[in-house]
């Protein structure tokens, strides 16, 4: 594959001959970077387009299948036997490199830092600037065409997989325990790599082995109904495990998972908090002239749950309705809620504790028929808790814990196994005023 005229010149300046395999491949270089590449007889690899280029030493050692980098041989000069290569120019008429015709080749780092070492091939010993070199250069030196090219790296070689591994990554899976009417959540992102016999499905698409990462999505949900409680490294250990006593072909399993702990609210039984949540936040804006500053405060990314009375139902349903009626689901979200300050209160860290506690106050203790109703319900406690602020503005993406399918797989999910989802959720916004 040469890139060039209709002559078979190459684009871009110069070419480089490289050995592989039995045969030479002449590379078109531009600016140091091979650009295309034409096959050319082994046996008699002359300058190809008129005398355009043809041998070129490679910065770093290329190695291919008929030739390989030599120390340097007693007529080449010294050598540090690292490569065959130049950085900033090949070499030119004014830096001879004695060579005698029985020598292979000689490449010199212009001369002056004295590196050249020898290529032992096993076609033609007038590849590489020889004594009878076809370009008719005599003394070993490089064709004035080469001079002051600067090549990079071609590294000419066949490929092999080196390493490889596949699985699932971000599997989030959401348990309830239950003790009565006190439940403890646990909440964990998985990720599980395979390492194992599975070459062939990079290098041949051959699939026969490849345990399908859904199949691994659905083991860890699986595996969570009876293994998952909350020390959650025993259940690491039965997953890992797992995958290597199951499929032959797979010879090491990694599992790392992150755990979102959930804490109680109150000492409530089915009502939780994330610990490090929420994060205060406040707004202040003032008018050139006018008296008083506009002040509004909140919170963000408040993170509660309640794994029990919550439903939604009764809702109009069509064609592209799928979502089934319940009346017993997770309630997750993330609240963001700000509210305004009519006047200034007293102590705000106070008036700030008061309002939140008041506004936790509906979220555990009333059944929620909607996310909706509890919203307006929260806003209309504080406004009740703080008499300095005039409204409550709130924004709560409803973060859907999807009741996962076991009946597949033989087993019952009396809501017991959920798989978490951020993207996408519904997003549920309201301001509540006073009248």
């Amino acid at each position: 594959m040469e890139q060039g005229n209709a002559r078979g010149v190459p684009l871009g300046g110069a070419t480089a001959e490289l050995f592989f395999q039995g045969g030479v491949v002449e590379i078109a270089v531009a600016e140091g970077v091979g650009v295309g590449g034409t096959e050319v007889d082994a046996t008699n690899p002359g300058p190809v387009g008129g005398g355009i280029a043809h041998a070129a030493a490679l910065r770093a050692g290329v190695e291919n299948a008929t030739g390989k980098v030599m120390g340097a041989e007693a007529a080449a000069g010294l050598t540090d036997g690292d490569d065959f290569s130049v950085g900033a120019g090949i070499a030119g008429g004014e830096d001879p490199v004695a060579t005698l015709a029985d020598d292979p080749s000689v490449f010199d780092d212009d001369g002056a830092k004295g590196t050249a070492t020898s290529f032992d091939q096993t076609t033609d010993p007038a590849q590489f600037n020889g004594a009878s070199h076809k370009a008719g250069v005599g003394g070993g030196v490089a064709c004035t065409t080469h001079q002051a090219i600067e090549y990079s790296l071609i590294h000419f070689m066949g490929t092999k997989l080196s390493g490889h591994r596949y699985g699932k990554s971000r599997v989030r899976v959401v348990k309830i325990l239950r003790d009565g009417p006190r439940h403890t959540v646990v909440e964990i992102n998985a990720q599980v790599l395979l390492e194992g016999d599975f070459e062939s499905s990079y290098t041949s698409g051959d699939n026969s082995k490849v345990v399908a990462t859904d199949t691994v999505k659905n083991t860890v949900h699986v595996l969570a109904k009876d293994q998952l409680t909350p020390e959650v490294e025993r259940f690491a250990v039965h997953l890992a495990r797992h995958f290597t006593s199951k499929y032959p072909q797979v010879q090491k399993t990694v599992v790392e998972i992150r755990q979102r702990t959930w804490q109680r609210m109150e000492n409530h039984d089915h009502c939780f908090t994330a610990p490090g949540s929420p994060t205060p936040w406040v707004k202040a804006e003032h008018t050139k002239g006018a008296k008083e500053a506009a002040v509004e405060s909140g919170v963000k990314e408040w993170l509660i749950l309640k794994s029990a009375q919550s439903g939604f139902e009764n809702y109009p349903k069509c064609e592209l309705t799928t979502l089934p009626e319940t009346n017993d689901r997770i309630f997750a979200t993330a609240v963001t809620v700000g509210w305004k300050w009519a006047q200034e209160p007293k102590d705000y860290l106070t008036a700030n504790r008061r309002i939140l506690e008041a506004m936790q106050g509906p979220f555990m203790n009333k059944f929620s028929p909607s996310v909706q109703t509890t919203m307006y319900e929260m806003g209309e406690e504080a406004l009740k808790a703080c008499a300095e602020i005039s409204e409550v503005s709130l924004a709560m993406p409803n973060k859907h814990c999807l009741l996962f399918n076991l009946k597949p797989f033989g087993m019952e999910n009396p809501n017991v196994i959920f798989t978490a989802t951020d993207e996408p959720h519904g997003q549920i916004e309201a301001v509540i005023r006073r009248n």
